[in-house]
């Protein structure tokens, strides 16, 4: 985990981990970042199983506030 420590608030992560056997490594990195009110959120999620050549990259954003 990375934290900025002016603001006390998480910045990324990182998981390493493997399925059967430690070759078969999966590895899990989110990038983290705030909107306009505070909130955390997810911005952008990166999945890979070196395994199966398989990479999956999520980005979140767009938001807005709801209502008026």
């Amino acid at each position: 985990m990375d934290l900025d420590l002016a603001s006390n608030r998480l910045t990324s992560l990182a998981v390493s981990t493997y399925t059967d056997k430690a070759k078969d490594a999966v590895a899990l990195n989110v990038t983290m970042t705030t909107l306009p009110d505070g909130a955390m959120y997810a911005a952008k999620t990166g999945l890979d199983v070196a395994k199966e050549s398989l990479r999956v990259d999520i980005e979140n954003g767009g938001h807005r506030k709801m209502g008026s």
